[in-house]
């Protein structure tokens, strides 16, 4: 039997009302800015920034999530 520390789902929100939605994965940046109080980017499964959607959007600190937002953006 499985026991995942972590599951990851694409899209987990799409079938629930807004009450239930709780803790997300989202590949949405700007559904992330806008509901999140705070933002994971990961690298190779491991948290490379934990900060606010402020500081992720405004000043990124790693030059890989700044890499990557300048892709999706």
């Amino acid at each position: 039997m499985m026991k995942p520390k972590v599951m990851l789902f694409d899209e987990p929100t799409s079938a629930l009302d807004p009450d239930t939605v709780g803790e997300i994965v989202t590949h949405e940046m700007g559904f992330a800015n806008e509901v999140a109080d705070c933002i994971l980017f990961l690298h190779q499964g491991l948290v490379e920034e934990d900060v606010s959607p402020t500081e992720v959007f405004g000043r990124a600190k790693s030059e890989r999530l700044r890499s990557f937002l300048e892709k999706v953006l």
